[in-house]
């Protein structure tokens, strides 16, 4: 790795762990302390790097799982996931001690998106396929939605 930059006033990069697999959404924890990722492949799962400690975990190990996204208190990830069938939204702790909570179920495919800072509502999104036309083809309507039921 030959070339080297040099950061800006006031940054510093961190060295990352590398596995031969392919990192999807990755997100830094509300305190900078931790990075959560997706790795994809048959069953992706949700991981937890550790900045400082230069350790990785995986949250999750189980179904299909995507889209971390952080609670304001970076105590819990909220993500996408197949073990209901759909994608759909479950809350797990980054402790790894409770199973993952569901927040939703629907026949369609949903993503986190973020938490509003005060942790009151989750905005999502809801893929919802359309009736076919055929002047433009098999097309695919985003919808987005507070979610009033899926918090406590």
């Amino acid at each position: 790795m030959g070339h080297h930059t040099r950061p800006p006033t006031g940054l510093t990069f961190h060295r990352a762990v590398v596995i031969s697999s392919t990192y999807r959404r990755v997100r830094l924890s509300p305190d900078g302390r931790l990075l959560a990722f997706g790795i994809s492949g048959a069953n992706g799962n949700i991981w937890i790097y550790d900045l400082a400690q230069d350790v990785s975990s995986a949250l999750t190990a189980d179904f299909d799982n995507s889209f971390p996204v952080w609670t304001p208190d970076g105590k819990h990830l909220t993500f996408s996931s197949t073990r209901a069938g759909s994608y759909n939204l479950y809350e797990q702790s980054i402790d790894g001690g409770a199973p993952a909570k569901s927040l939703s179920k629907s026949e369609y495919t949903q993503a986190p998106g973020a938490w509003i800072p005060d942790g009151t509502a989750l905005l999502f999104s809801m893929f919802v396929e359309t009736q076919w036309d055929p002047g433009r083809g098999n097309s695919t309507q985003v919808e987005s939605e507070r979610p009033r039921d899926l918090l406590p």
